[in-house]
């Protein structure tokens, strides 16, 4: 028998005859490592089992700490945000009210600032005009001037208010007189009707008199101021008594007597009375005929003649220079 003939118990033989004798013993040993090495395997995954279980749980334990820190680390981050809001708003509210005081002390300087500037402004315009004042400073005949204007213009106010008002001199005064009845009667002998609704008053002017002038035993009458209501009234009046001269206390009503003559004239103030008197004796003592008066104002003439004219006064200074006569002079001496 060849070596090769028997091939049931040989692997295999070459072209050559010889026969390659291989046991058949490699197969169970490779056999026998794969299955050492599984079964290593299997003892090594028996062994790091719980290890892997450990590893699981502390990645899930570290899981948890990773939340949990980030949420502490998250919430720590938002209260500190919000403490940091919260101060930050305290803090600009605090300076929006220091702002506002601050802008309303700035307002109050700035109105008193203005105050001042104006208060200046004024203070300065008096100062000026002070100097201004100094500088050309009238004298004291001018300041006189302008105070005796003054006066003519409130003497002149003074008269306009007087146009509707008449007195009457020479009536003799009794206790319980009636001074309305007494202007009518007199109204009635000067040739015109006077109602008792066109007289606003009648009253006796001045103080009563106690006694009378240098020679008479009874005290002079006080004048009868009589306001009307219509200065035409007035007009008519005074017109009526220019004509009709020589008018006397005879049947106006009075208790019987011995009549006194009776004057009607135009209502005077204060100053002008006092310059129309002056005005008379300084006309009596040259020889000037006529002083009258007319609308409140005084006139005086040297004559009848045409050639002499109406010279108008106004004041003490006119008589100097219209009669050439200084009255105080003349009572001084």
């Amino acid at each position: 028998m060849s070596i090769c003939e028997d091939s049931a118990n040989e692997d295999s033989c070459s072209n050559d005859g010889f026969i390659l004798h291989t046991a058949n013993v490699s197969r169970p040993v490779d056999t026998s490592s794969s299955y050492i090495m599984e079964k290593l395997s299997q003892m090594l995954d028996t062994k790091l089992a719980p290890v892997a279980q450990d590893l699981v749980r502390i990645d899930s334990r570290l899981s948890a700490m990773k939340q949990e820190i980030s949420k502490e680390i998250k919430n720590e981050f938002v209260q500190a945000i919000d403490q940091i809001k919260q101060e930050f708003s305290d803090t600009t509210d605090f300076l929006s009210e220091q702002i506002k005081s601050f802008k309303a002390e700035l307002c109050t300087m700035n109105n008193k600032v203005k105050v001042l500037e104006v208060e200046n402004s004024r203070l300065n315009a008096e100062i000026v005009a002070i100097k201004k004042h100094q500088s050309c400073q009238p004298s004291a005949s001018e300041l006189q001037n302008i105070i005796d204007q003054m006066h003519s213009e409130l003497n002149e106010r003074e008269q306009t208010l007087l146009l509707t008002e008449v007195e009457i001199t020479g009536v003799p005064e009794y206790q319980s007189e009636s001074s309305t009845h007494i202007v009518q009667a007199i109204a009635k002998k000067l040739g015109m009707t006077i109602d008792e609704q066109d007289i606003v008053s009648v009253v006796r002017a001045g103080p009563k008199r106690l006694v009378g002038a240098e020679g008479d035993t009874k005290p002079r009458p006080r004048p009868l101021v009589v306001k009307l209501t219509r200065r035409s009234i007035r007009d008519d009046l005074l017109r009526n008594a220019r004509v009709r001269r020589g008018l006397t206390t005879e049947n106006i009503g009075l208790p019987d007597g011995t009549p006194s003559r009776v004057y009607v004239n135009e209502r005077l103030t204060k100053t002008n009375r006092r310059i129309f008197h002056q005005a008379r004796l300084a006309a009596g003592a040259v020889n000037w005929k006529f002083v009258w008066t007319k609308e409140g104002r005084i006139f005086s003439r040297r004559t009848d003649s045409g050639e002499s004219r109406a010279v108008q006064i106004k004041s003490e200074k006119d008589i100097k220079r219209v009669f050439g006569v200084d009255l105080n002079v003349s009572d001084s001496k």
